[in-house]
């Protein structure tokens, strides 16, 4: 996954570029091994001008779509996030329940738009969490049951640093409660990896959080990128963030706990970091 905000109007080459032809782009990364395939569809977001959320999904493996086809929408935003797929399913589904679009990110409302790299292990319980905002669910996909999650904690504090912490905190309190049905079926965590990234017209956002994670794998094409860490550089008056180097110039490290803020005020971004 990448997101990029920019002080242009336009970001809409860079983001191509990036999705469709570097040499470390997602669609690069979503074939690169073999055995870990990014093969259960992507999906690309933006903010247009009039301030309306656009999108393109697709339920098909970004490698088996024609890219520069799909997105041949002269979309034009100063803010684009794209995903691609490799389905969790904490839940223990048939897969092809899981393969559509309505289960495919980037997720989104009329003020966000959102990705998430990980699994969230308890998305029922979690729902049964959110109030009226449950009906908002509209797949099966436990990435979207946390999206909402965090809208809630937005509407209630108001600042997005705060909203990670909180909905994070909120999954661990419902963990202690359900943990011993899930360790029956061989679940020790609430969650494996929460890597996300949010944004809106004016900011990005990204948390990056994998504590539960024990593996020694790295990215997927560029050697000695811890698996789990994200990685972000600022570009000619655009920021980008992703979950792995999308080239081979040089990025700065998203450490797990940490979290990122983007805002554009005025004719700048102004970035700054916090912690979980």
């Amino acid at each position: 996954m990448f997101a990029v905000i920019s002080r242009k109007k336009d970001i809409s080459k860079e983001a191509l570029y990036f999705l469709n032809s570097s040499e470390k782009s997602l669609l690069a990364q979503s074939k690169a091994d073999s055995n870990r395939l990014q093969k259960d569809g992507w999906g690309a977001a933006w903010i247009s001008k009039s301030g309306k959320t656009e999108s393109f999904r697709s339920h098909k493996p970004i490698y088996l779509d024609n890219v520069a086809n799909s997105l041949s929408l002269n979309f034009s935003s100063n803010i684009f996030m794209a995903h691609i797929r490799d389905a969790s399913n904490p839940r223990k589904l048939p897969v092809k329940k899981l393969i559509s679009i309505e289960n495919t990110q980037p997720f989104f409302n009329d003020e966000y738009i959102f990705c998430h790299n990980g699994t969230l292990s308890i998305p029922d319980d979690m729902s049964e969490n959110l109030g009226h905002l449950k009906t908002s669910i509209k797949g099966l996909n436990d990435s979207e049951t946390l999206f909402w999650h965090i809208v809630k904690h937005i509407s209630a504090y108001g600042d997005v640093s705060t909203a990670f912490k909180m909905a994070i905190d909120e999954i661990k309190t419902v963990w202690i409660s359900v943990k011993n049905k899930y360790s029956k079926k061989g679940i020790k965590y609430p969650y494996r990896g929460m890597n996300i990234i949010l944004a809106k017209k004016d900011a990005l956002y990204a948390m990056c959080l994998h504590d539960t994670i024990s593996s020694n794998k790295e990215s997927l094409l560029t050697k000695g990128q811890p698996w789990g860490d994200m990685v972000y550089r600022m570009e000619n008056g655009s920021f980008f963030i992703a979950s792995e180097p999308l080239d081979n110039l040089k990025w700065n490290q998203l450490k797990s706990g940490d979290i990122l803020s983007v805002k554009s005020i005025g004719k700048n971004l102004a970035i700054s970091k916090d912690k979980i």
